[in-house]
């Protein structure tokens, strides 16, 4: 297998550290990449993308350090990625990443799998609590490491050749820190049995929290794929049944057409729009004139009003499917009593295990519970979500939670009644 040639531009960080920096742009170069990482235990892996007015986002950089080289991989090179699936997945070498979320959207994009194991130094700081002013990465270094790093090419152009050098200093100098970041920590983690729990925690929550995604970018979407995106758009909540089934039809298109046509969702038409037509039920050409009117620019209204016009014809035909439920309304005020002890005792439970409370549950997670272990008491049509009833009642949360925040969870357990009243909690 061929050697690798070093970068030949001098790049600052990397000199500081003693590491040596590839970059790799063609098939032979990403295979010796791939053998030397096969022996690594640790990885940092970070990207860099722009995004801007598209739905998906571009990918402009792959960066790799194991400790002593760093491996600046070019997307725009036409390599095949995939060949990278061997290290993502290889058991015996962690993979550390900060705010993980969009960086594995884009491995998915172009059909890499989620790294794992995952160590994730953002959940690392919830799982392992420390004095740090904030949860980026900037943040984490300087208070754990003493070192302060600059993140100002964050928002540059990515997709330019050649990259500038102050580009090339940062990318590298992220994944350097990174994997310094994440070494410091994976020991802090490892002291004792308590902090030996707390990082196997971690790592099971990476793991939940960024599952392998159905389709990736150019699958054949359908507008079933989506029905359930208007749920989301709670704000149209007090919107009568029929004129939330039309937001349904709406919603689902407008998700499709973004992809299709990988255009961001507020620059095809944004969410007032489809709720004013949803609301009026605009079912005829001539009902466009009345959203005209309204004094209101709305995004969208120009080229999609036909279309607009007959997808709501076409929901008001249909009526209600078994697919469709109302969106979740706010909570009934006589439910903020047995929210709030949930709060606390999930604070309680938090600090007892020395871990965040945020990352135990957050707002919307309590406040889903709250309404799925009291269902038989909310308006009829509205269907409580199990979903984050079941993220508090298995898994680690689960073992910290059950069975104790299910009857903690119960109105009659802050109140003695199970009236919900008519009002709501803003």
């Amino acid at each position: 297998m061929p050697e690798l040639r070093l970068f030949d531009q001098i790049i600052p960080v990397a000199q500081q550290h003693d590491a040596a920096v590839f970059w790799i742009d063609n098939a032979d170069d990403l295979a010796t990449a791939i053998s030397i990482l096969e022996s690594a235990e640790l990885l940092a892996l970070d990207t860099e993308f722009i995004r801007v007015g598209t739905f998906y986002p571009s990918l402009a950089l792959i960066q790799i350090y194991d400790g002593r080289q760093c491996f600046l991989i070019d997307p725009l090179a036409e390599l095949d990625l995939t060949s990278l699936t061997s290290i993502f997945l290889a058991e015996n070498c962690v993979k550390a990443m900060h705010a993980a979320s969009e960086d594995i959207e884009i491995f998915h994009m172009v059909g890499l799998p989620t790294p794992t194991p995952l160590f994730d130094t953002q959940l690392a700081e919830l799982f392992d609590p420390s004095e740090a002013q904030g949860a980026g990465l900037q943040a984490l270094v300087s208070y754990h490491l003493q070192i302060d790093i600059d993140k100002g090419e964050t928002r540059s152009d990515w997709l330019q050749r050649p990259l500038s050098a102050a580009q090339l200093n940062y990318a590298v100098a992220d994944v350097i820190y990174l994997f310094a970041l994440a070494a410091h920590r994976l020991d802090t983690l490892s002291q004792d049995a308590g902090s030996q729990r707390r990082l196997a925690l971690c790592f099971e929550e990476a793991q939940q929290r960024y599952p392998v995604p159905e389709k990736r970018r150019n699958a054949e979407f359908e507008m079933k794929d989506f029905k359930d995106y208007y749920l989301g758009m709670r704000k149209a909540f007090a919107l009568p049944p029929p004129s939330q089934r039309i937001l349904q039809e709406l919603a689902a298109w407008r998700e499709v057409e973004a992809r299709e046509r990988n255009i961001a969702r507020k620059k095809i038409c944004d969410d007032d729009l489809l709720m004013v037509m949803a609301k009026e039920q605009i079912h005829a050409p001539d009902g466009l004139h009345r959203v005209r009117r309204m004094g209101q620019k709305f995004n969208g209204l120009r080229r999609y009003g036909p279309t607009l016009v007959a997808l709501t014809a076409k929901a008001m035909d249909e009526g209600p499917g078994e697919a469709f439920r109302l969106i979740t309304p706010p909570l009934p005020k006589s439910f903020k009593q047995v929210v709030k002890q949930v709060k606390a005792h999930i604070a309680e439970v938090a600090a007892r295990e020395g871990i965040a409370p945020e990352i135990l549950a957050g707002r919307k997670q309590i406040e889903e519970l709250v309404l799925w272990v009291n269902r038989a008491h909310i308006p009829a049509g509205v269907r409580a979500e199990d979903g984050d009833a079941i993220a508090l009642t298995s898994g680690w949360r689960g073992d910290l939670l059950m069975p104790d925040i299910i009857e903690i969870s119960r109105l009659d357990a802050s109140s003695g009644s199970a009236s919900t009243g008519s009002g709501t909690s803003e």
